[in-house]
């Protein structure tokens, strides 16, 4: 039994526009006796979050609202973490549910040993995804799925390959990270990526553990879907440039990997012309008519 103190554990979360899900995502946290403080960043949002969370924190003095210009998820962690009192942040997305005794589970990993970025769970909640409307639900619960098997089988690639939607680092090792060397991937959609390869050059350690439990509230039509599909591979490409030497040249075909001969002659074309585009969006309702997850 390690007899260190546990340290004191400030939650961050950034949000925008899901005003809609912060009673259910904030409850559970705020029944946590072991998070010191639960900062909000509301990042740009016209919602109506910030004031719903103004009045929110009467009730639990625990809750701290900040509003900050829309600057991405990567700068409004960062100005959650420059807010935060406690040793340790918790950073969360805005659409993740903890378990109870999750907050003091990564605590305890802290409390173990220095240098640690610790990856909880969250798998897609919601039930099986077997529903005509859950193709993008599934495609993702089944990637995060494939995610988690490498963490567990290969420790190492935590970092490299990082889902930040739930994890924990001391505060003073985020707040010493070098600077992105591409400002604009802090806004990309794989900027979690950007995050854990910039905590491996710090000679920080991720460790994934399943017992950290949360749900996340994945939900995505079929429109934001592609808007996902497109964000990702721009994305790539600015990772490959920031971190050129880790991840090397972005070879032209890397979308295709895996996909049957039909979809990658339309993802070929869909990046020039606009017709293969108009044909993918028909074709995510499809698939999920027909159950092809």
């Amino acid at each position: 039994m390690n007899s260190r103190a546990s340290p004191t554990i400030s939650v961050v979360m950034p949000t925008c526009n899901r005003r809609h899900l912060l009673d259910r995502v904030l409850e559970p946290l705020l029944a946590e006796p072991d998070a010191l403080e639960v900062i909000v960043v509301v990042d740009g949002s016209r919602d109506g979050s910030y004031e719903l969370l103004q009045a929110m924190a009467v009730r639990d003095k625990r809750l701290r609202p900040i509003l900050i210009e829309n600057r991405g998820m990567g700068e409004a962690r960062l100005a959650g973490a420059q807010a935060a009192t406690g040793e340790v942040v918790l950073l969360l997305d805005d659409d993740v549910v903890v378990a109870r005794g999750t907050v003091a589970g990564h605590a305890g990993h802290h409390a173990a040993t220095e240098g640690l970025v610790v990856v909880g769970s969250m798998p897609v909640g919601g039930g099986p995804q077997h529903g005509w409307r859950d193709f993008p639900r599934a495609r993702y619960a089944e990637e995060y799925r494939r995610h988690c098997e490498r963490w567990l089988a290969e420790p190492e690639s935590v970092l490299p390959t990082l889902w930040a939607g739930h994890l924990s680092i001391r505060r003073r090792d985020l707040l010493a990270l070098d600077s992105p060397a591409l400002p604009e991937v802090t806004r990309s959609y794989h900027s979690d990526i950007d995050f854990g390869l910039r905590c491996v050059h710090a000679g920080l350690r991720g460790v994934f553990d399943p017992v950290l439990r949360a749900e996340h509230l994945y939900s995505r039509n079929h429109t934001a879907f592609l808007s996902d599909a497109r964000g990702s591979g721009r994305s790539w490409a600015l990772l490959h440039q920031a971190h050129a030497s880790e991840l090397g040249p972005l070879k032209p075909d890397f979308a295709l990997a895996g996909l049957s001969w039909p979809a990658r002659a339309l993802v070929r074309r869909a990046r020039s012309r606009r017709w293969p585009t108009r044909v993918l969006a028909l074709l995510v309702p499809v698939l999920g008519v027909i159950r092809a997850y």
